[in-house]
């Protein structure tokens, strides 16, 4: 089996600290092989990013996936994974931590920032995890938001 790619992305409301997870795994072809979206509560956006993150390498693990690139809209947390942990936002540190033993556990993991308009999916997954109470996680199809992106956005899978 060859690359998935899996976008992750979190979303924070600073009123109430009330946040969510969006995770979209697809094949080389763009096609769809599993998401989840999930309520947390958050003290920023770097540190629901930081959260979405694991959850989305716990996500392609349980899938049995080994050979993975890892995309965000987050920079600055893809600079804290990729570099030394003394120049991260010390913040996100222990998660940086985690996502390291939790990419460990893969062949090859690959960290790519993408534009936001890339990762809508995963936007959108974030955004039902807003409305749900429980972990909602999808592995045949996507509800109906997030497949309208998956099929508009013409983005395909890693090599």
């Amino acid at each position: 089996m060859g690359f998935v790619k899996v976008n992750i992305d979190g979303s924070w409301q600073s009123n109430g600290r009330k946040a969510s997870v969006g995770v979209v795994v697809r094949n080389s072809a763009g096609e769809f092989l599993g998401g989840l979206a999930a309520s947390r509560v958050g003290h920023s956006a770097l540190e629901v990013e930081a959260e979405a993150a694991v959850m989305g390498l716990e996500f392609a693990a349980n899938l049995g996936y080994s050979d993975v690139y890892m995309e965000t809209d987050s920079k600055t947390l893809v600079d804290g994974i990729k570099g030394d942990i003394r120049n991260c936002a010390w913040t996100i540190r222990p998660s940086i931590e985690v996502i390291w033993r939790r990419a460990d556990q893969f062949r090859r993991v690959f960290w790519r920032w993408v534009q936001r308009s890339s990762n809508r999916a995963a936007h959108e997954a974030a955004t039902i995890g807003c409305r749900v109470v429980e972990l909602e996680s999808w592995v045949t199809q996507p509800p109906l938001p997030p497949i309208h992106v998956l099929v508009s956005d013409g983005l395909p899978g890693p090599p």
